[in-house]
């Protein structure tokens, strides 16, 4: 009889255009950008033993780019594992944009 795979540990970091990069990345206190939530979900998945794989939750809303994001070889993982980084949106679905935001006065 084979032996059942161990549950591999899931980090994930809330991105909500309504929140603040300095927010611990949780669904209370999201961060507000993409890029501030890969590079925190990074950071959890480097903390974490062991290896544990990642899921960016985008909310609802539209999100920002300035820079094109860019996965990397460690964001990834073995899929029967359950590793790697997922995008994840929540309930309402998010609108992720390169395009400039007006400037109100």
């Amino acid at each position: 009889m084979a032996a059942k795979a161990a549950a591999v540990e899931m980090v994930e970091v809330h991105v909500s255009p309504r929140g603040r990069d300095s927010h611990a990345g949780t669904a209370k206190r999201p961060v507000a950008t993409v890029a501030a939530g890969l590079r925190l979900l990074r950071e959890k998945r480097r903390a974490a033993k062991p290896r544990c794989g990642g899921r960016l939750v985008l909310h609802g809303g539209t999100h920002f780019l300035d820079k094109t994001i860019v996965l990397k070889p460690g964001d990834s993982g073995l899929q029967d594992e359950g590793t790697g980084t997922q995008l994840a949106p929540r309930s309402a679905a998010p609108f992720i944009t390169q395009a400039m935001r007006s400037i109100r006065s």
